[in-house]
């Protein structure tokens, strides 16, 4: 359910317009319009029951913009993170690789 949500075309047409924005327009972006239930209803994005999009902090890997969650049973949810970084033009990405989106792209690389 987490994954389809995630790949309808409206999800994927607010992470669209997150590239290329600088980290504070990312955050703006985030609480204006990713947060705000009103626009995105307006934008098409329907968040199905038992979803939540909320932002949090993970200490070891530092701020994130937004959580995409879902509770699978009692005490077991599986989260999905999206970190500023992620939305970068490649040539601003951090070349450190323990950041967030380094380890995330390492994953999908399979290394």
């Amino acid at each position: 359910m987490l994954l389809s949500f995630l790949s309808t075309e409206p999800f994927a047409n607010l992470l669209s317009e997150l590239k290329g924005m600088s980290e504070p327009e990312q955050i703006a972006f985030v609480n204006e319009v990713i947060l705000n239930q009103r626009e995105l209803d307006r934008r098409g994005v329907e968040v199905p029951e038992g979803i939540i999009i909320q932002t949090s902090e993970f200490e070891a890997l530092g701020p994130d913009l937004f959580v995409v969650r879902t509770f699978v049973r009692s005490g077991l949810n599986v989260n999905i993170t999206f970190f500023p970084e992620m939305f970068l033009p490649e040539g601003e990405r951090s070349s450190n690789p323990l950041t967030p989106t380094n380890q995330v792209l390492r994953a999908e690389a399979g290394s």
